[in-house]
């Protein structure tokens, strides 16, 4: 007789493998988002986006992020998204049909970013 097939073989424990399956990816206007838990990834998609991202992609770690902003899109602008370093801010913009994906993104990392020590400026408003 000849062994059960399993459908959990060894490619599912690779911890590389996991990552992949359960990385957040979002699409903007001129780039790819990712967040994989530990590691926000913004990869340009063409040429205008490369030059703005000053590179192909660029990664920021949880513990790097000083500051996020989210803000929706409307009928006048683009939402977008921004993050903060002690380096500078990244602006990725985003429209309405890429809503859904880019907040659950920015869920993702704002509850990343609270299980850090944290370094987000206070908002009196939120208060």
């Amino acid at each position: 007789m000849s062994e059960p097939v399993s459908v959990a073989g060894p490619h599912l424990t690779d911890p590389a493998v996991l990552v992949a399956l359960t990385a957040l990816t979002a699409r903007a206007y001129g780039s790819r988002v990712t967040f994989d838990g530990q590691r926000f990834t913004v990869q340009a998609t063409h040429l205008v986006a490369r030059a703005a991202l000053g590179a192909t992609s660029r990664d920021i770690l949880v513990s790097e992020i000083t500051t996020l902003v989210l803000s929706s899109p409307n009928g006048v602008r683009s939402g977008t998204l921004t993050v903060g370093t002690a380096g500078g801010q990244l602006l990725i913009r985003y429209g309405g049909r890429h809503s859904a994906s880019v907040g659950a993104i920015h869920e993702a990392l704002s509850d990343a970013v609270t299980r850090k020590p944290s370094r987000l400026p206070t908002d009196p408003r939120l208060r």
